[in-house]
Order: C-alpha cells, then sequence, then structure tokens
C-alpha cells in the first residue's frame, strides 16, 4: 500500500505502520483528521492480458468501522493503532 497518496482529494500520509495496522493523516483544505486502517491484502491477478502484483489496498467505505476507523484528536487514533497491535 502506498504511503502518501491523494484519494477524494484528501492527501494521505502514513504517520506509522506496525504489521497489519497503519495510520494516516489526512488533509484537506488545511485541516487534518486521522485514520487508522487495517489494509486489505489483494492476491496477484491477471485481467486483459495485464498481470497485476500482489498488494495491499485502503479498506472499502463499506467496510469502515471494521477494518477503518476515524479520529479528529490524535491520542484517539495512538488509543485505537496500540488497541489493534497490542
Amino acid at each position: 500500500m502506498k504511503t502518501d497518496f491523494i484519494k477524494g482529494g484528501f492527501h494521505h500520509i502514513q504517520i506509522k505502520r506496525e504489521g497489519g495496522v497503519a495510520m494516516f493523516a489526512r488533509t484537506k483544505n488545511g485541516r487534518t483528521h486521522f485514520e487508522v486502517v487495517r489494509p486489505i491484502s489483494a492476491p496477484a491477478y491477471e485481467l486483459a492480458g495485464i498481470k497485476f502484483p500482489a498488494g495491499e489496498h485502503y479498506p472499502s467505505s463499506e467496510t469502515w468501522g471494521q477494518r477503518g476507523w476515524t479520529y479528529v484528536d490524535r491520542e484517539d487514533a495512538d488509543t485505537k493503532f496500540n488497541a489493534l497491535t497490542n
């Protein structure tokens, strides 16, 4: 999974990662909040003769609350991150 990307007009920068848990600062229009995610692994596949390697992607909105959480406060995000990594 990329550690720095733009999605939905938000700039995401990975702050930390431990195993299968990552925390991102998500910024738009000078405002920042934090997201703690459990990235989803995807196997390698081939489509129309093009091979795509195995990788990870950000959780979908349908899995939010199960694989991703949003926090306005960094301390709350750290608490969730720590709970998922311990």
